[in-house]
């Protein structure tokens, strides 16, 4: 009975979790001829028919945020990628401790500001955290949804934070 019950505490904090993550906007910088050069998948939405079909974010969700703001972002071509991934590990330690989620350990990632290899830095440790986390799709979804928050809120402007896609086609339509 008591893994059963620790268990609906992890969907209990991952519903709370997107709940957070939820009430941020996305509205980023686009520079058209930087997202030609960017990676395939990251385009300009200029209307709800830019939209595929809503699924759960993944670690391949967060690195398309990574790849298209390093790629779109105003200083894209200069910004230091630490501050992203150090806003995306910030936000989902925040959000687990703020919930009482037992943070599996980790060791401290190790940025050098290199792109590359600061991404698989942050993947092993990202997936470090998901694998001591019960392995519920809502879990998993609401960890990407927080490192994308908090890429978007390392970047402390104004005009870019984070939108779930559920709340993208509204938006959008408007």
């Amino acid at each position: 009975m008591a893994r059963s019950s620790g268990i609906w505490r992890y969907v209990l904090v991952a519903t709370m979790l997107i709940a957070v993550a939820s009430t941020v906007a996305i509205a980023g910088y686009t520079n058209a001829g930087a997202a030609a050069q960017g990676p395939a998948r990251c385009k300009a939405l200029n209307g709800p028919k830019d939209l595929k079909a809503a699924g759960t974010a993944t670690i391949d969700t967060v690195e398309q945020g990574y790849q298209c703001i390093l790629a779109n972002y105003v200083t894209g071509k200069t910004l230091d990628d630490r501050i992203l991934l150090q806003g995306a590990y910030s936000s989902i330690v925040n959000n687990l401790n703020q919930f009482g989620a037992a943070l599996p350990k980790t060791e401290p990632m190790k940025l050098t500001g290199n792109r590359t290899t600061d991404w698989l830095e942050f993947k092993r440790t990202f997936e470090t955290i998901n694998n001591g986390l019960p392995h519920i799709g809502l879990v998993q979804g609401a960890l990407a949804e927080l490192s994308l928050l908090g890429m978007g809120s390392a970047l402390k402007d104004d005009h870019t934070s984070y939108l779930p896609a559920q709340f993208i086609k509204p938006a959008l339509a408007q």
